[in-house]
């Protein structure tokens, strides 16, 4: 029965579950296959194919789906925020370089290895354009990304604003995703997550530690986000922050967002003395105007966080066994199983935490 229903998820993959609008009148980049739509996408096979997103406006609002692993060198976030023109009837219309498309990474695996430093260097002359570091640089609000895992480091050497394991300043929805990169920069006013720098999040997950020097007391950064929604998701990376907000999960929730079912399973999360640590939220001071911007979510204790208060913003995550069980996950609304929306299997020789029922441990620890 369960080989049956991996067919049947698999199935769902090829097919894609999402509606948006496709694309019209897209160009296939670099030779790829495919027509760019929902039901026929682009299939990106290579680095230089996935590269070559960024190359026009319509590439950038096209259907994408990973059919091999790939590894980034000297890369450019998709959606690099610089200046691109378009037409739209007669006329020509200047807007900024954003990724509005749909990708699926079909269960692959992205390394990232470097940037573009020339990149991250000229993006500090373009006021509209703060230096980022991502695979997918600025998302639209209209964006998907999901079934993907990414593995590597972002080790900037220039100065960066925005930062994620998957995504740097994006408003997509990022679901199903799952990193386990190591972050280590350096910049003045940041957003940096393991997931995203800000973003949307469901059922995504972080492995990989995070350090960030420099920063201010606006800094946000989180083992999921540094701002924004997260659900269903878990970080286990070690933190470290210099100044500004760190958490477990978010750096900070901010206006409307919201933050449930998820677990801090941080070994540790440490600061100089100007940064505010927390488990699940580095600052909730804006707390009381969004009173329900944290619910239901879960964290290991921490010797080192700011606030008193923090036992009303991330209950412990106890334990009476030797780790921590699917039961224990399953109580913050974590849905094991074999579909989109019920992606998550219990790993129990190495990591003994959820993973994607598609994913081989193997493959990325």
């Amino acid at each position: 029965m369960k080989k049956i229903l991996v067919i049947i998820f698999t199935f769902t993959l090829i097919t894609g579950l999402f509606s948006s609008c496709a694309a019209k009148d897209s160009a296939a980049p670099k030779a790829m296959s495919g027509a760019g739509t929902l039901f026929d996408p682009f299939l990106v096979s290579t680095a230089e194919q996935f590269q070559s997103i960024n190359d026009s406006y319509e590439s950038l609002s096209a259907h994408y789906r990973l059919v091999a692993d790939i590894t980034l060198e000297k890369h450019i976030p998709i959606g690099n925020g610089r200046n691109i023109i378009y037409k739209k009837f007669s006329n020509e219309i200047e807007t900024s370089a954003s990724f509005r498309g749909v990708f699926d990474g079909y269960g692959h695996i992205i390394t990232i290895r470097t940037f573009d430093e020339d990149f991250i260097k000229q993006s500090t002359e373009i006021s509209n354009t703060p230096p980022m570091a991502g695979v997918f640089g600025k998302c639209d609000v209209n964006s998907l990304i999901k079934n993907l895992t990414v593995k590597g480091e972002i080790k900037p050497v220039s100065m960066v604003a925005w930062v994620g394991g998957i995504a740097a300043n994006s408003q997509a929805y990022i679901k199903n995703c799952s990193t386990d990169v190591l972050i280590d920069v350096s910049g003045n006013s940041m957003s940096v997550g393991g997931i995203a720098g800000h973003g949307l999040v469901e059922n995504c997950y972080s492995l990989g530690d995070i350090k960030v020097s420099g920063g201010s007391e606006l800094s946000r950064i989180g083992g999921i986000i540094g701002s924004g929604s997260a659900d269903k998701c878990y970080a286990s990376g070690n933190i470290y922050v210099e100044k500004g907000n760190a958490g477990g999960i978010v750096g900070e929730v901010i206006l409307m967002c919201k933050v449930k079912n998820c677990a801090a399973l941080n070994k540790s999360i440490t600061g100089g003395s100007a940064a505010k640590l927390n488990r699940i939220c580095g600052n909730y001071e804006k707390y009381e105007k969004n009173p329900n911007a944290l619910e239901n979510n879960y964290a290991y204790p921490q010797p080192n966080i700011t606030s008193s208060k923090e036992v009303e913003y991330g209950k412990d995550f106890t334990i009476s066994h030797d780790w921590i069980s699917e039961d224990d996950f399953s109580r913050i609304s974590f849905s094991f199983g074999v579909t989109e929306d019920s992606p998550w299997m219990f790993e129990k020789s190495k990591l003994y935490l959820p993973i994607f029922c598609w994913q081989n441990i193997d493959n990325f620890i």
